[in-house]
Parts: C-alpha cells; sequence; structure tokens
C-alpha cells in the first residue's frame, strides 16, 4: 500500500510527503530511522519496477525522480530526522 501510494507523488507531492512521514512513523515501532528509509526505498523500487512493466521506461523513470525528490525532502527535515530518531 505504501508504495502504491507514493507512486502518485508526481501528481500530488503534498499528500504524498504527508503519507511518507506517517508511514516512517510507523514503522519506527523496531527501526531505525536509516532502516525505515531503506524499507521505503525497496518498496519504491519494487513499485518503480512493476509500473515499468506495466507503463513503460519514460513514465517508471519519472515516478523514480518524483519519489527520490520527496525522500530526499524529507531526508533534508532535520526537525523530522529528529522526531524518527526520538521514535525509533
Amino acid at each position: 500500500m505504501l508504495a502504491l501510494t507514493l507512486r502518485y507523488a508526481e501528481d500530488n507531492e503534498k499528500a504524498a510527503d504527508r503519507y511518507l512521514r506517517a508511514a516512517l512513523r510507523f514503522l519506527m515501532f523496531d527501526l531505525y530511522p536509516h532502516e525505515a528509509f531503506d524499507l521505503v526505498h525497496a518498496f519504491t523500487t519494487d513499485t518503480t519496477d512493476i509500473i515499468r512493466d506495466l507503463e513503460g521506461e519514460e513514465v517508471a523513470s519519472r515516478i523514480n525522480a518524483a519519489l527520490q525528490r520527496l525522500i530526499d525532502h524529507v531526508k533534508a527535515d532535520a526537525t523530522f530526522m529528529a522526531e524518527l530518531t526520538a521514535l525509533s
């Protein structure tokens, strides 16, 4: 579900940003922040591969770029990263 929802990051970045943050908070029950981001990266990679098979390379590349911008934006938020660290 996480990966499919984040697939729409290029269409609605604000909603995808909120969803990613909520998902990362949820994943903090037994992970450190870098592990949670690794898990999210694995989900998005799998989704991008499926999209590539169904919709083609151009669409997959666009979505992958949007997802990477989204993840980089969240990682750059020092306050949010401190919150995740406190939750771990």
